[in-house]
Formats: structure tokens, C-alpha cells, sequence
């Protein structure tokens, strides 16, 4: 069975009768060919099933607002926020509200959490867009206001939950297929349940953990992908195409045959029963 990832891509080129790669950054044709679709092809393949390997639960966290207080904005390029609260994520939108002394930034102006430094209690100012807020024209710097999360709206959820940073695919919640739910920005989770246990798909990157199955369904997967840009060989194409669709469905299978991994017991539930 593989243990790292250069070793399913060197499966996928000996199907392919092409060289062997040392490692995905070795600076090969060849594994400059496969590092470009490796992950890609990977994740879509491990969202495609539930594979037993890569399922797992977990209770997720509620999301309530987050509130930063502004100690300082500086006059720079991009301006630079120093606050106090509980640290916010890069990539987080916040708006402002109240920003004292520095009157350009208006009540309502959205921002960006860029270049974070939760050491420094630092972030960065960047717009909707993605372009730096250049602070160094305006009036004054900033002394005061806030700056507040901004969470998904909506009038049909009442509860926002974080999804796992590894979550490729939801599958159910609270053990029930039925109960209802929404993932949005592919981060939150939103439905009715004040508490919520999550069923999904890790985005798994340990490849001795894969399944053999799953191992050499990923590697005629990079075959097919791989054939033309290397060999150029429409007929190995062909049969590497005819091959992954064969063993998806029988991997499928297979894995669905040994069942899934099986829910891990609720310590809490076991608690009340003592």
C-alpha cells in the first residue's frame, strides 16, 4: 500500500509506461504534471462516497458575533488595526462601527482580516475585494470604535455552527438524514437544532491511511488525467478512462460492503447514566 503521495502518482505512470517522479516538487515534466491536479483530484474523489476511512463526527461549535474594540488604526498602506477581543480568523469579514478619529471609515464599511498577528493583537486592512485600504490621506488615526463579525443572514436557520477546518462534504447532522441544514461559504453550517453533531467527509492527506481500494482508484483517476499532457496517447487515455470508471463503481462497493465507521459514544450520555 502507498505512504506518501508521490509513490499513488509513480502507480499512475508505470499504468502509463511513463518515467517514475522522486517527489512532487522534484521539478520533473512529470511531477510538475501531477502536483498541479493531485490535490484536486483527491478531494473530489474523497467527496464523491462516504469512504469509511475518511468519515468522521464530530460536535460542532456554535457562532455567535464577534466584537472588536479598536485601540488604533495606523495612517499607512494598507492600514493597520490594533484591537482587543477575541481574535478573529484571516479571511473573516468585519464591519466597522463608530471608528473614532479616523472619519473616512464610515459606519457600515466592510473589511477583511488580512495578515492577522494574534501576537501583536494586528490585522491588516483590506477591502471586499481584496485591495489594501490605504489609510495614509486620511484626517487623523484612528483611537476608538469597532469592528463586528459579519455572519451569514438568513430567516430561515436559527442556529450558525463552524464546520471542521477538514470538512470536504457534509453528510448528515444529529444522526438523523432527515433534519435539515445549509452550508454556506463552505464553512458554516446553518439549521434549527441548538446543538449539532456532524457526520462528513475529512479532507484526509495522510495517504497511509487510505484504503488500497481507494489507492488505486485515485491512481488510474491521475492516469486518465495525466495520459494525454505526458504520453499523448489517446488509446492509453482511453483505457485509463474505461478503467477508473471500473473501479469506481467497485471500490464503491467494496467500501460499502464493510460498512461505516461506526459513531463514537457521546461521553455525555454516558455521564448522565452513572
Amino acid at each position: 500500500m502507498a505512504s506518501n503521495d508521490y509513490e499513488i502518482v509513480n502507480l499512475a505512470l508505470v499504468r502509463l509506461g511513463a518515467t517514475r517522479i522522486t517527489s512532487l516538487s522534484d521539478g520533473t515534466k512529470n511531477a510538475n504534471e501531477a502536483n498541479a491536479i493531485y490535490t484536486l483530484i483527491r478531494d473530489e474523489i474523497l467527496r464523491d462516497h462516504p469512504w469509511s476511512f475518511a468519515t468522521r463526527y464530530q460536535w460542532l461549535n456554535g457562532v455567535v458575533e464577534n466584537v472588536l474594540t479598536v485601540t488604533g488604526i495606523t495612517k499607512a498602506n494598507p492600514g493597520v488595526v490594533t484591537y482587543t477581543g477575541t481574535d478573529p480568523e484571516d479571511g473573516d469579514l468585519y464591519e466597522a462601527d463608530s471608528i473614532v478619529g479616523m472619519t473616512e471609515i464610515e459606519d457600515g464599511d466592510e473589511v477583511v482580516i488580512t495578515s492577522l498577528d494574534t501576537g501583536a493583537n494586528t490585522f491588516e486592512l483590506y477591502d471586499t475585494n481584496g485591495d489594501k485600504i490605504n489609510t495614509t490621506s486620511y484626517v487623523a488615526v484612528g483611537t476608538g470604535g469597532t469592528f463586528t463579525q459579519v455572519l451569514p443572514q438568513t430567516d430561515t436557520w436559527s442556529y450558525i455552527y463552524t464546520l471542521p477546518d477538514r470538512c470536504l462534504k457534509v453528510l448528515e447532522i444529529n444522526d438523523d438524514t432527515d433534519e435539515d441544514f445549509e452550508v454556506v461559504e463552505d464553512r458554516y453550517l446553518l439549521c434549527n437544532s441548538d446543538e449539532c453533531r456532524c457526520r462528513f467527509i475529512d479532507q484526509v492527506t495522510t495517504v497511509s491511511e487510505y484504503d488500497p481500494t481507494f489507492v488505486n482508484l485515485f491512481a488510474w483517476r491521475l492516469a486518465m488525467e495525466l495520459c494525454i499532457p505526458i504520453t499523448g496517447d489517446t488509446q492509453k487515455a482511453t483505457y485509463a478512462s474505461q478503467m477508473y470508471n471500473y473501479w469506481n463503481a467497485k471500490s464503491k462497493a467494496i467500501d460499502a460492503s464493510e460498512g461505516r465507521e461506526q459513531s463514537p459514544i457521546d461521553k455525555r450520555y454516558i455521564n448522565a447514566r452513572r
